[in-house]
Formats: C-alpha cells, sequence, structure tokens
C-alpha cells in the first residue's frame, strides 16, 4: 500500500488538522469482480457428479429460489415453505440466514415466486440464475524452459523482457503462504495431480479437499479442468522439480465445485460454497465466473466474505465490452475487498477478448498462453487464456499479500494490489488503475511512519538491504525523487531538509527502479 506523509508550517492549516503535525494518508483502493469465459475442453471423470441446467423460469432456468426470512418470522416463512411443498436445502447462518428453497418440479415458479414476495414473512426472495465458467527461481521445469512467461519474461516466444509481475524478485521477499486458505470457486481440482496434491487444503474433520454443493459432497473431483488450470497458476507446488511453479509456492488451495463438466453452475450453490469457505478460514476467493443476472444471495455473501477478513478476486469477462456500461456480475458490486481483473499479453498489450471497464475493472495481469496444470492425468500440463487465467495469476499475488502482512485487512490488501502495478500506455483509460500487476511492488511497498517533535522524522520500514526512494509534491500531483537508499534495518529515521521551505510537503514511498 503507498502511504503518503504531509507536514506543514505553524500558519497552515491542511484539512483542519493542529500546526506542525504529520498527517499519514492511507492510500485506500476499492476493486471489484467480474466474470472470464474461459474456453476448457471438458475432461470427463467417473468420480464426479453434476447437476443439469433446469428450465421453468426465463432467467433462473430452475425449480430453486433464494429465500431471506423476515427476522422474527422463520416460523411463519417455514409454514409458506410447506404450504408450497418446498424443500429448504441449505440455511445460510453466516450469511445473514438466506436460504436456498427447492420447489417440486411440477410448481408453476412463477406463480410461486409471486406468492413468496407478496408475503410479509418473506424479506427477499429471488429465482435461481446461472453462472458460467470464465476463463528466487525454482526449478520447475516449464519455469526453466521459459513456458511461464508471466512469472519471469526474458523475451522468449517473442515477448519483451521484464512484461511480468517480477515473480523471482517477489520470491526474494516471500515465497510462500502456508497459513492462507484459497478457496476456489469453480469446476474443482484434480487433487490427485502431482503438482498440486502437497498443497490442497485438508478438511480437519474428514479429510477431505473441500465441497461439491452440485453433488452435495465433499468430493470436488473437477470433471472440466479449468479449475484445476487455476489452481496450478495461483499455487502448484515449486521448487518440487515437476511440473509448473505457482504464484505461491506453498499455500492451502481449497476446491469448492460449483460449476459442473461443462463450466455452468447456479448462484444457489455459489452462496452456498461461500459459506463453507467463510466458515473454514479462507482469505481469498477466487471466482473466475460470471453471470449476466446479479443475485442479491450472492452480492449478500460476498459481503459477507469482506466481513469475514476474506479479499475476493474475480475475472473481468472475456467479452471485450465495457463493463461500465454492460455490467455483469458479481463485477458491478464495487465492494471495497474486490478486485477485478483483466488479462493481458507478454507484449504489454491487452487481450482483445478481455472485457474491460474504467471504473469497473481494477487492474490487467498476464493471462494469454499461460502454462499450468491440467485435469487430463495426475502429471498433464498445458496452456489456456483468458482472464480467469489473469484472477488466477492476481489470487496468488493477493495470498502472498496476506502471508507478508498477515493483520492487513482485506481493503488494505486490495490496497497494496492497486498502489503496485506498472502503468503502461495499453492500459490507461480501460480499468482504474491504468497498470499491470507487479508481484514485487505489492510485497515490498515500504511504509512511512511520522515520529512528530521539534525535527519530525519520517521513519521509513521495508526490507533490510532493499533499495527504496522517497518521493515528495506540493499537491499530490507532480512528484519528484528526493532521495533514495539502501535500508540497513526494518526501519529507519531521515529528515528532509527542505521540508520546512514550504507550507505542506507531502511524501511517498516506493521500491527503487
Amino acid at each position: 500500500m503507498r502511504t503518503v506523509a504531509a507536514m506543514q508550517k505553524d500558519d497552515t492549516r491542511v484539512d483542519h488538522a493542529p500546526p506542525l503535525r504529520w498527517l499519514l494518508v492511507l492510500a485506500l483502493a476499492c476493486l471489484l469482480v467480474s466474470r472470464a469465459d474461459g474456453s476448457v475442453a471438458p475432461a470427463p471423470s467417473a468420480s464426479a457428479t453434476s447437476r443439469q441446467p433446469r428450465s421453468t423460469l426465463p432467467g433462473s432456468a430452475n425449480s430453486r429460489l433464494l429465500v431471506l426470512p423476515t427476522p422474527g418470522k422463520e416460523s411463519e416463512a417455514e409454514a409458506l415453505h410447506q404450504t408450497w411443498r418446498a424443500r429448504v436445502l441449505h440455511r445460510l447462518h453466516r450469511l445473514g440466514g438466506w436460504e436456498v428453497v427447492e420447489l417440486p418440479k411440477d410448481t408453476e415458479v412463477v406463480r410461486a415466486l409471486e406468492t413468496y414476495r407478496r408475503n410479509p414473512a418473506i424479506q427477499f426472495v429471488e429465482p435461481d440464475a446461472p453462472i458460467r465458467a470464465a476463463q528466487t527461481l525454482p526449478n520447475d521445469p516449464f519455469f526453466q524452459n521459459g513456458a511461464q512467461w508471466h512469472l519471469n519474461n526474458y523475451g522468449q516466444n517473442g515477448g519483451l523482457p521484464d512484461v511480468d509481475v517480477d515473480g523471482p524478485e517477489a520470491w526474494d521477499v516471500v515465497r510462500e503462504a502456508p497459513g492462507v486458505i484459497v478457496a476456489i470457486l469453480d469446476t474443482g481440482i484434480r487433487w490427485t495431480h502431482e503438482d498440486l496434491a502437497p498443497n490442497l487444503w485438508r478438511n480437519p474433520r474428514d479429510g477431505s479437499f473441500g465441497l461439491n454443493p452440485i453433488g452435495r459432497s465433499h468430493d470436488p473431483w473437477d470433471d472440466n479442468g479449468h479449475g484445476t488450470h487455476v489452481a496450478g497458476l495461483i499455487g502448484a507446488v515449486a521448487n518440487n522439480q515437476r511440473g509448473v511453479a505457482g504464484v505461491a509456492w506453498r499455500v492451502q488451495l481449497m476446491a469448492i465445485k460449483v460449476l459442473d463438466s461443462a463450466g455452468n453452475g447456479w448462484f444457489s450453490d455459489a452462496v452456498v460454497g461461500v459459506e463453507f469457505a467463510l466458515t473454514n478460514g479462507a482469505r481469498v476467493l477466487n471466482v473466475s465466473w460470471t453471470s449476466s443476472t446479479n443475485s442479491a444471495a450472492f452480492s449478500n455473501a460476498l459481503w459477507h466474505a469482506g466481513r469475514a477478513g476474506a479479499v475476493v478476486v474475480a475475472a473481468a469477462g472475456n467479452s471485450p465490452i465495457n463493463l461500465d456500461i454492460m455490467p455483469l456480475y458479481p463485477a458491478a458490486l464495487r465492494l471495497p475487498h474486490q478486485l477485478t481483473v483483466a488479462a493481458s499479453t507478454r507484449s504489454d498489450d491487452r487481450y482483445l477478448q478481455s472485457a474491460y471497464g474504467p471504473a469497473t475493472v481494477d487492474l490487467y495481469a498476464p493471462g494469454v498462453t499461460m502454462y499450468s496444470t491440467l485435469a487430463t492425468g495426475n502429471a498433464a500440463y498445458g496452456t489456456l487464456s483468458g482472464t480467469s487465467m489473469a484472477a488466477a495469476v492476481t489470487s496468488g499475488a493477493v495470498a502472498l499479500t496476506c502471508q507478508r502482512f498477515p493483520t492487513a485487512p482485506p481493503e488494505e490488501i486490495v490496497a497494496r494490489i492497486r498502489a503496485a502495478v506498472e502503468v503502461r500506455p495499453a492500459f490507461e483509460g480501460r480499468c482504474r488503475t491504468g497498470g499491470r500487476l507487479n508481484l514485487r511492488k505489492v510485497v515490498d511497498l515500504p511504509g512511512l511512519r511520522i515520529q512528530p517533535g521539534p525535527t519530525p522524522l519520517l521513519w521509513v520500514s521495508g526490507t533490510a538491504g532493499h533499495a527504496y526512494e522517497i518521493h515528495a509534491t506540493t499537491n499530490l500531483v507532480h512528484w519528484q525523487p528526493v532521495t533514495s537508499r539502501i535500508l540497513t534495518a526494518a526501519e529507519e529515521p531521515w529528515i528532509d531538509p527542505e521540508a520546512t521551505a514550504w507550507p505542506v510537503r507531502f511524501y511517498r514511498g516506493v521500491p527503487a527502479p
């Protein structure tokens, strides 16, 4: 997170601050979520089950309702369920009391929906709606041969050198996040894969690897392939002389299967998945799918994710549309703990199929020809392209940031990601930050702390041995470097000899180029 400090003279007031007071201004960010349609060839598996789409209501396509009973009228709501012979499949207490209700197959869903809406025992009700899938140097072979350009781009295969997330540079600071759980709400994970199995989250109650709301089981086996590819980008085991390296070398990957073998699913399963993730301590939720329908229940679930301390990362979508004008969901929610990610190429250009949005999309990240794990075998690897992949890379970065700053709230983690982008012409005007993810800057942004006194000190904190620059400005627009230093300790003081020459002076710290 970029922090900005300001000093003012005795006779100057800024925002009603007292004289000779150094102000610490936190540049927080509001990042959001969107969809991605990664195209993945199905890889059928006999171990997994899926629910086929059900179409009984336009825009809903199944006989489920998402119901929020009025507080204090739960018994009346239950009586209404019985009147319609409806079955409550899930009561989501952690998400504010929402219920997933299934009506009998022969029910006139439109009439039932209107009856629920008119009943005072029901605070809110909506039909279920469909969602769709979007699509220090380790010794891993596909990292060493340059296939994973998004981590280390030295110009291989026609790319531009250093158009990457600076993985090796960031790994000098932090490379593992063993205490961070990343919940992947997707098609599941092939939990027997050689490069994923050691990093899978395990349920302490039964040893399972997540949840399968579709099959109503704890077996999140991937019968499509999309989720396994996403998982490898986030956290494939690194430095094991096998396959690929994840952004996070060690992390806990929680598999939540909310999409079937064709990459389709329902909000009713997604809300169950979110509650499971939060109940079991997930710090990051990766959502690589979208819907043209806005679900209040799912929006509510993501809001609760922020209250539980989780960051939500989602793909912007593989349709070249402006999400500010044609919103996709949950892209348009704009919650302060969400990140929306569009896809960039190895040449620092926009992926032409990526959605964009100056006010809706937060940043770009590598997402084209991404080498990762496949679900076709326990040692299978290959490439996919799309904003799903860009979101996965960002989720890995979020996991490492959570490990690096374990007490930071989700809004601060989001702020750090936004503040650390590399601004590029291709992305300006297409996303809020105008830049691409840079992992090294994320985990190595210095902090600034003010010590008041006759000679105020600016304390710079960061990684000992790393070089940082201090920039100054009087208007928060035009910044000039005023000093560059290599820290010899985790925190060191600095005095600006020109500070008293200005009515007000602001400072920020950044890693040296």
